[in-house]
């Protein structure tokens, strides 16, 4: 692949990928130091970025994860692995799109059962879409909590009612929009401790936890790279 040069330039395997990801938190590719500053997190004004010095960190529920994803035409992967559990996870996709992040949700759980509960709690609860599958259900109540004009900084976003979901029978569906960008579906994830947890579809990076029982409710938006912004809903 010659038009991205370095950006696509480097061919590699599952398995030898898989080493790199148990080396790399063993201290034998760089030292104590420059993995401390690779793993820690990122204050960038008013936003807070899960991102250090090449990696991602993050969380499936209290199960800390450290790694790193990436995507060209053609292909895409995710490395990850999760410290405690002394695990590591890749995973490499022949399609464009973000499938090895969908895959890797999947997985998780099977590669490290004591994190079920875990990733559960992280969003994909029982009933959560898995693969296409059916979406948690999110009530007519919790949703009408969510809609609104959320503002942080310079983003803004625009929670509203998916077009025809006045049915009351069926789950409440919402939509996002950003700024003047079309709006996009909201896939609801489950609840957690009173947060209501949506993906933004279709990128799979990219995520609304809603407060609801917040003076004014507020949301937290995450985006890739591990940026998060968050978002006061407007009086």
């Amino acid at each position: 692949m010659e038009v991205p040069r370095g950006a696509g330039g480097l061919g590699s395997t599952a398995h030898d990928l898989l080493l790199w990801a148990r080396a790399l938190p063993a201290l034998e590719v760089v030292g104590d130091e420059s993995f401390a500053r690779m793993t820690a997190p990122t204050q960038l004004g008013d936003d807070v970025v899960e991102y250090g010095l090449g990696l991602q960190r993050g969380h499936h529920g209290a199960v800390p994860w450290y790694g790193h994803g990436g995507k060209i035409d053609g292909f895409n992967i995710w490395i990850e692995w999760l410290p405690e559990q002394d695990a590591a996870l890749v995973v490499l996709v022949n399609t464009e799109g973000s499938h090895a992040q969908r895959l890797r949700e999947q997985l998780v759980p099977y590669l490290v059962p004591d994190a079920k509960a875990a990733v559960a709690a992280n969003g994909a609860a029982p009933g959560a879409a898995k693969g296409g599958g059916t979406a948690a259900s999110l009530d007519a109540t919790r949703a009408a909590q969510c809609l609104g004009r959320y503002v942080g900084g310079e983003t803004v976003v625009t929670i509203a009612r998916a077009s025809g979901g006045s049915d009351t029978s069926e789950p409440a569906r919402l939509t996002a929009q950003l700024g003047g960008q079309s709006p996009v579906p909201l896939r609801f994830r489950g609840e957690r401790n009173g947060r209501l947890d949506f993906e933004i579809e279709p990128d799979p990076t990219q995520y609304l936890l809603f407060e609801p029982e917040a003076s004014p409710s507020r949301a937290t938006m995450t985006r890739p790279l591990g940026l998060r912004r968050l978002l006061r809903a407007e009086k």
